[in-house]
């Protein structure tokens, strides 16, 4: 066991990026909103430079409602390699992580990032 705050902080990031430079996909649980935003936060600023660009995209699902249209969709892709998603309990309640990544849902998130592309250069050309 880790006596303090900060030495579990600081192997919690080297466990990350220990898996990051394997390939292997992380979910990190937390109890709480402040919890998983704090997480977040660690791993963005205690990352090793070589790791902060992959820290920039890790997913956080923390159930807020803002989040929840999305949260099935970052839960099902959690499985791909080198992903990191911190969660709380009560996110993403009721979908599975599939190892690899869910090919249906890549394909539907391929396909709305295209469809806002569009229409996002249609608007400005406008």
């Amino acid at each position: 066991l880790l006596a303090c705050l900060q030495d579990k902080l600081a192997y919690l990031v080297s466990v990350v990026e220990s898996c990051w430079a394997d390939g292997r996909p992380v979910l990190i649980g937390t109890s709480s909103v402040n919890e998983s935003e704090s997480v977040l936060q660690v791993l963005q600023e205690w990352c090793r430079p070589s790791f902060r660009e992959l820290s920039l995209r890790v997913q956080l699902l923390n159930a807020k409602p803002e989040n929840v249209r999305l949260e099935a969709q970052v839960v099902a892709q959690a499985g791909l390699p080198a992903a990191v998603t911190i969660a709380t309990n009560m996110a993403g309640r009721g979908t599975d992580i599939i190892l690899g990544g869910n090919p249906e849902g890549l394909t539907r998130m391929g396909l709305l990032r295209l469809v806002y592309r569009c229409a996002a250069m249609h608007v400005l050309a406008l």
